[in-house]
């Protein structure tokens, strides 16, 4: 037998998704996953000593984590010079949200294949741009849509696919935090980033799509930083509701929540318990046990597979991703008008 193939990965931008996706990377390669970091670029040649940001993820102070050795990971601010690597098989595209498309289409003519953080684009019609260089190249470009590898979600999936609990009877899912510090003011600027309707609430919304599929309807209440939607889904009896945004106080602590009720028990998960998952029934409470990854590991090692033509069929498709902008646009148009939107079906 050869000798397994060993993905090289090149992260492009190093903010504060960057840096969590090397250390995806890097924690991946550590369990003997085949990838290894062989390229980095940004703008910025401060973010090239492969030390951790103290201003993101990082409070002032503490010790910075090395996530890479400049003298064994290319290091350069030109993004055609990782591009132009034929060491590079693979890139984590982490640069602000209004640079996607180009970047991407950029990555896949090159011929590398793509994860892309989220938001994809703030258009469909970039999403479709996306798709059609990811065709014409045969890459795989696939958007980092951690949730739908998050364990405790993962698990609602497979409930709600296998009715283990009966069908859905309704679904909630929250997601609530302060503005992004980080950035240099990109989260300011809707324009550019999307706002909270893109930047944040786009993982319930996409984890909603990927339970239920396209809903008939929606009808959004709020503002652009912080909404809540309900989505009209023929079969299931009650709401499917989604409320996320950027509240006004810098010091309010991220939470993330959902509880979707089954016809024999209830699903409670909250990222700010220990522990995160339990399910209730008529006759008792019990925790649910997942695995210790996070989404960001799973999306990673799902992506190395992908690369390496161990599987062929992401999880999060870039079809997902233009139904879920559409669906995200329909919300802000019910937002600018007060009223319910039917959609078609895809």
């Amino acid at each position: 037998m050869g000798e397994q193939q060993t993905i090289g990965v090149g992260v492009i931008g190093l903010g504060f998704m960057g840096q969590t996706h090397l250390a995806a990377y890097q924690a991946a390669c550590e369990d003997g996953v085949p990838c290894r970091v062989v390229a980095v670029t940004d703008r910025n040649p401060e973010r090239l000593s492969g030390f951790a940001d103290a201003s993101g993820n990082l409070a002032p102070g503490e010790k910075r984590e090395q996530l890479f050795d400049p003298e064994v990971t290319a290091t350069t601010t030109d993004l055609q010079e990782l591009l132009a690597s034929d060491a590079v098989d693979l890139v984590s595209v982490c640069t602000h949200t209004d640079s996607h498309v180009e970047v991407a289409v950029q990555a896949l003519h090159a011929g590398k294949h793509v994860l892309l953080e989220k938001p994809v684009a703030l258009s469909v019609e970039g999403v479709r741009t996306i798709m059609e260089a990811a065709k014409a190249a045969g890459r795989w470009c696939m958007p980092a849509m951690c949730m739908r590898f998050w364990p405790e979600w993962a698990w609602l999936k497979e409930a709600v696919a296998t009715k283990a609990y009966g069908a859905v009877v309704s679904a909630r899912f929250e997601r609530l935090g302060a503005a992004p510090a980080w950035g240099d003011g990109f989260y300011n600027d809707p324009n550019r980033s999307g706002g909270a309707l893109f930047d944040l609430h786009v993982h319930d919304v996409d984890f909603v799509y990927h339970l239920f599929g396209q809903p008939q309807g929606l009808h959004s209440v709020g503002t652009r930083s912080h909404v809540s939607t309900s989505f009209e889904y023929t079969g299931i009896a009650g709401q499917v509701v989604a409320e996320g945004g950027w509240l006004t106080a810098s010091t309010f602590p991220f939470r993330m929540r959902y509880i979707v009720e089954f016809e024999r028990a209830v699903a409670d998960f909250d990222i700010t318990r220990d522990p995160t998952l339990q399910l209730h029934d008529n006759e008792c409470s019990k925790t649910i046990e997942v695995s210790g990854k996070s989404g960001y590991d799973g999306q990673i090692r799902h992506m190395v597979d992908l690369a390496l033509g161990q599987r062929v069929t992401p999880v999060a498709p870039l079809q997902d991703a233009e139904a879920v902008t559409g669906l995200i646009l329909a919300e802000r148009a019910s937002l600018e008008t007060g009223s319910p939107v039917v959609l078609p079906p895809v």
